[in-house]
């Protein structure tokens, strides 16, 4: 059979099977379609048409910053708008958003599907190594809850965004405008993105023995979080009053977190999801020598003979990179990277920003060429157990410097042997 939709043709289906998918179409459109029978070659009359109507896209209708209120009052939402203008005045700090749909999703998509990137009062990249991003499905799927244990640092900017989002039914992906830029801004009670005399007129202005949740102003100005605005709400703002996060320009989310399939996942090491500078040293992109991987490499610098062989968690640079991992099990790790002599060839690699006694001081490399390494400096294979499906995080540490690392492999394969 042939298949036209609204008179041009788009496919057939072959012997018995007379069903056809019909692809690439616009949400909330109808399509009119007809079909013919093929014998030998000689096409018969079109059907009758028949009207289809594909749903509404999945979209966002709403973002939420919540904060729990003493005193009974319990949780209180504040809309984030589109704009850029939301700061989150409470001392909840920016810890628990709620996302609303248009129509109900697959919770599972949620897991890895949060990114976020911050940026402090310096306009210096936020370390958000340490806190935890949690996910949850409420009023039948139709909202995404998102938690940040601890909550996000206070005085910065952050853009927070959501990729790979489905419907429950039919899978269809979140399409139009999926992220927020909010700042976490105790005392601003206003909402001007500074802490200042406004703040405390707005308090007192505001005075009251139970705040009302559905009251905005009253939410924004009960900073203690204590359930009513009074003098514990202006001892909040008082020490803060300098900050003003005008300044602060929008983060960046660097790009989507990298999937496992079938047991392999690769990283070029210049898309890291964050890049932390430690112990006086950082991983500075370069595009020499020739023969890197993708669009350059990270090398460890300054180049002063620092080796850190232990203790590497709190002195060493470090890149991450955000993995969902589909396989459990456990992951040879191969490290493709350019070494200049033996004082500069060895990186320590880590899981979730532990270290890992089975992938510390991945090396040597051969000198003067760019070389994929397996094995750790005592002879074994390198490895990392994942024990559980969801976003991970891998961790590569500097362990000498001088050290330029282009790319990065995961495999349950042992005999796996990279491309270069």
């Amino acid at each position: 059979y042939k298949v036209y939709r609204d008179d041009a043709y788009v496919g057939w289906s072959v012997g018995g099977d007379p069903s056809f998918s019909d692809t690439d179409l616009q949400a909330e459109t109808t399509y009119t379609y007809r079909v013919s029978a093929m014998v030998v070659m000689h096409e018969g009359p079109k059907s009758a048409p028949a009207a289809a109507t594909t749903p509404a896209a999945l979209t966002i209708t709403g973002w939420f910053s919540a904060g729990e209120h003493g005193r009974g009052v319990g949780e209180a939402l504040l809309e984030v708008p589109d704009d850029g203008s939301f700061s989150e005045p409470r001392c909840t700090g920016i810890a628990r958003l709620v996302v609303e749909f248009s129509a109900p999703i697959d919770p599972m998509t949620l897991t890895g599907a949060v990114h976020v990137a911050g940026l402090d009062a310096d306009s210096g990249p936020v370390d958000l190594s340490g806190i935890a991003v949690g996910t949850s499905a409420i009023d039948g799927d139709t909202a995404g809850v998102i938690t940040f244990t601890p909550p996000l640092p206070d005085y910065a900017r952050y853009a927070v965004e959501l990729r790979g989002v489905t419907t429950a039914a039919g899978g269809d992906e979140l399409s139009g405008d999926s992220d927020r830029i909010m700042t976490g801004l105790i005392g601003d009670a206003s909402g001007d993105l500074r802490v200042n005399a406004t703040d405390f007129s707005r308090v007192r202005a505001e005075r009251t023995r139970l705040i009302d949740p559905q009251d905005p102003n009253q939410v924004r100005c009960d900073v203690s979080a204590d359930g009513r605005v009074n003098a514990s709400d202006l001892s909040r703002i008082r020490p803060r009053r300098p900050n003003d996060a005008r300044g602060i320009p929008d983060p960046i989310i660097p790009g989507a977190a990298f999937v496992e399939e079938d047991g392999l996942v690769v990283m070029e090491a210049e898309d890291y999801h964050n890049n932390v500078s430690q112990g006086g040293h950082e991983w500075e992109f370069v595009t020499a020598p020739d023969g890197y991987s993708g669009d350059g490499a990270m090398k460890a610098v300054p180049v002063v003979g620092t080796l850190n062989d232990t203790g590497y968690v709190e002195s060493s640079p470090r890149v991450d990179f955000q993995v969902i991992f589909q396989t459990t099990g456990t992951y040879y790790v191969r490290v493709r990277a350019y070494t200049a002599d033996q004082g500069d060839n060895s990186s320590h690699v880590g899981l979730n920003f532990l270290p890992v006694p089975t992938s510390e001081r991945i090396g040597e490399f051969l000198d003067g060429q760019w070389y994929w390494e397996k094995y750790m400096r005592t002879g074994p294979l390198a490895t990392l157990e994942i024990t559980a499906p969801g976003l991970h995080t891998i961790n590569v540490w500097m362990r000498e410097d001088g050290f330029i690392f282009d790319k990065l492999v995961l495999t349950t394969n042992s005999s796996y042997v990279p491309p270069d």
